[in-house]
């Protein structure tokens, strides 16, 4: 009887814990869309106020937030965005953050900080989650059109393949100037996985 009971109470609480976890799947999406979007206007303000040279209150500060804003926004601790991702057959638009640790890729795409600096001549490396922002990075095809746009200008690459790789491997360097975008794989899995999705790109022009 006691043992009964105990099987009845652990699968209790394994069902509750499970309920919490499915719970907190919706706000995952929802927090990640939500501050996703606000860094993307942020970068694009930005982009904006320097092209103008100043803002319309004479500084480079950040726009004006409301208190709508400051519960959906980005943690304090969060650096502001080197810019933004485009892929327009994928109609993707998307902020770009330095740094690949979840607080970064939990709401935009993140810039591994080892890999080059976006927009120079080398293999510049980003990741992101294959729920959000990467989930259909498997539909481009070569020749699909890649954008940067940072401080620096606008950086277009030109998609040249694809290719599965083991977390462990790495990821190749590729000659000249590049791009690399990764996300786990298989591209449905709601976890860490041991392998990654790698798409490869090369500039279709000069650097700005």
């Amino acid at each position: 009887m006691k043992n009964g009971r105990l099987l009845m109470l652990l699968g209790a609480i394994c069902m509750l814990a499970g309920l919490i976890w499915l719970a907190q799947i919706p706000y995952f999406f929802y927090r990640s869309d939500a501050v996703g979007q606000e860094l993307l206007a942020r970068a694009k303000a930005s982009a904006v106020d320097r092209a103008e040279g100043t803002t319309a209150g004479g500084s480079n500060a950040a726009p004006a937030r409301s208190d709508a804003d400051d519960e959906q926004g980005p943690p304090a601790a969060i650096s502001p965005p080197l810019g933004w991702l485009t892929i327009p057959s994928l109609q993707l638009e998307a902020p770009i953050l330095s740094g690949t640790d979840e607080e970064q890729i939990a709401v935009a795409v993140g810039h591994f900080q080892g890999s080059a600096a976006l927009g120079t001549e080398s293999t510049a490396l980003l990741a992101a989650h294959n729920a959000t922002y990467f989930r259909h990075i498997d539909r481009l095809k070569r020749g699909d059109e890649i954008q940067i746009t940072t401080s620096a200008g606008v950086f277009t690459y030109q998609v040249t393949g694809a290719s599965v790789a083991h977390a462990a491997d790495g990821v190749v360097k590729m000659g000249g100037e590049g791009l690399v975008l990764m996300t786990c794989y298989p591209l449905d899995a709601l976890r860490q996985t041991e392998y990654r999705y790698l798409v490869y790109a090369t500039a279709k022009k000069p650097r700005a």
